[in-house]
């Protein structure tokens, strides 16, 4: 065997190491990605405001058009609240909005209770109510949402809250 024949041998064991080597090396970077974005995504969760909307108990309520409806931020971050809308959901379902004029920045764990004035007269009763609230951070717009309703001896229920 000459010499020629073991440079071969070894330039094709080396080849194969070679590649091996870049075979496990674009696996563990592939992986590495992915722990990326997965930690990307927790620290973004945990780090974001989440504005919450609810409402409060009204004692003293009267028959009429004023609730109070609470917005907070329940999360680590400052919310800038870009708009607030309120709607009363009719029996088919169509939303009749008004949009409340609100630009205001909401820090993290600081509750503001807003007394709002529905765009309709809520006389006739059971009235489904909505308010949908919408806020920025970091050039990513985000949704509040709750409803409920007002019965016919202006007891109130919820029915969702939704915070994305």
């Amino acid at each position: 065997m000459c010499v020629e024949y073991w440079i071969a041998i070894g330039t094709w064991i080396a080849a194969i190491a070679t590649a091996t080597y870049a075979f496990f090396t674009v696996k563990l970077w592939r992986e590495m990605r992915a722990s990326v974005r997965v930690t990307q995504q927790i620290h973004e969760a945990t780090s974001r405001p989440w504005v919450k909307l609810s409402r409060k108990e009204m004692n003293g309520y009267e028959k009429g058009d004023t609730f109070i409806v609470k917005i907070e931020n329940i999360g680590t971050s400052p919310a800038n609240v870009t708009s607030f809308n309120i709607g009363v959901r009719s029996s088919d379902n169509v939303i009749q909005w008004s949009a409340l004029p609100m630009h205001t920045m909401l820090l993290p764990q600081s509750p503001e209770n807003r007394v709002f004035r529905l765009p309709v007269n809520i006389n006739s009763t059971p009235a489904r109510i909505v308010a949908l609230a919408s806020y920025t951070f970091a050039g990513t717009t985000f949704h509040s949402e709750v409803e409920f309703i007002i019965g016919s001896g202006f007891e109130i229920e919820d029915i969702r809250s939704k915070y994305e």
